[in-house]
Protein backbone atom coordinates (compact mmCIF):
# COMPACT_ATOMS: atom_id res chain seq x y z
CA UNK A 1 0.00 0.00 0.00
CA UNK A 2 1.49 3.50 -1.24
CA UNK A 3 1.11 6.13 1.73
CA UNK A 4 0.26 9.37 -0.25
CA UNK A 5 2.05 12.23 1.22
CA UNK A 6 0.51 15.87 1.54
CA UNK A 7 2.41 18.96 1.36
CA UNK A 8 1.07 21.35 3.54
CA UNK A 9 3.90 24.15 3.74
CA UNK A 10 7.17 24.14 2.63
CA UNK A 11 8.63 21.82 4.65
CA UNK A 12 5.79 19.67 6.42
CA UNK A 13 3.97 17.07 5.06
CA UNK A 14 1.09 14.80 6.27
CA UNK A 15 -0.41 11.63 5.51
CA UNK A 16 -4.14 10.43 6.60
CA UNK A 17 -4.35 6.54 6.43
CA UNK A 18 -7.54 5.78 8.10
CA UNK A 19 -7.46 6.03 11.85
CA UNK A 20 -3.61 7.09 11.25
CA UNK A 21 -2.12 10.34 11.08
CA UNK A 22 1.52 10.84 9.69
CA UNK A 23 3.30 14.10 9.88
CA UNK A 24 7.07 14.87 8.59
CA UNK A 25 8.91 18.27 9.03
CA UNK A 26 12.09 19.74 8.50
CA UNK A 27 13.41 21.09 11.58
CA UNK A 28 16.66 22.21 10.36
CA UNK A 29 18.99 21.96 6.92
CA UNK A 30 19.57 18.37 7.73
CA UNK A 31 17.12 17.60 10.59
CA UNK A 32 13.68 15.97 9.81
CA UNK A 33 10.78 15.51 12.71
CA UNK A 34 8.43 12.95 11.84
CA UNK A 35 5.12 11.56 14.48
CA UNK A 36 2.71 9.30 14.06
CA UNK A 37 -1.01 9.60 15.73
CA UNK A 38 -3.68 6.81 15.96
CA UNK A 39 -6.96 7.90 17.20
CA UNK A 40 -5.33 11.01 18.34
CA UNK A 41 -3.05 9.98 20.32
CA UNK A 42 0.69 9.59 19.97
CA UNK A 43 2.34 6.37 18.55
CA UNK A 44 5.48 7.15 17.72
CA UNK A 45 7.75 10.08 17.00
CA UNK A 46 11.62 11.20 16.55
CA UNK A 47 13.56 12.82 19.27
CA UNK A 48 15.80 15.72 17.89
CA UNK A 49 18.66 13.56 18.52
CA UNK A 50 17.55 10.26 16.28
CA UNK A 51 15.51 12.80 13.40
CA UNK A 52 15.48 11.70 9.52
CA UNK A 53 18.49 13.48 8.06
CA UNK A 54 15.71 14.23 4.81
CA UNK A 55 12.58 13.93 3.57
CA UNK A 56 12.74 10.75 2.50
CA UNK A 57 14.19 9.21 5.38
CA UNK A 58 11.35 10.68 7.70
CA UNK A 59 8.44 9.75 5.53
CA UNK A 60 9.90 6.03 5.73
CA UNK A 61 10.21 6.02 10.04
CA UNK A 62 6.74 7.22 9.98
CA UNK A 63 5.35 4.35 7.54
CA UNK A 64 7.39 1.98 8.92
CA UNK A 65 5.91 3.16 12.68
CA UNK A 66 2.41 3.05 11.10
CA UNK A 67 3.04 -0.32 9.67
CA UNK A 68 4.62 -1.87 12.67
CA UNK A 69 1.34 -0.49 15.12
CA UNK A 70 -1.32 -1.45 12.58
CA UNK A 71 0.48 -5.16 12.56
CA UNK A 72 0.24 -5.60 16.14
CA UNK A 73 -3.75 -3.95 16.88
CA UNK A 74 -4.90 -6.11 13.68
CA UNK A 75 -5.78 -9.74 13.52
Amino acid sequence: MKINWQEIGTDDFKATVGDYFLRAEQMDTDSWWWCVYFKDETIGASIFSESAENKEDAFKAAEKCYKEHKSQIEP
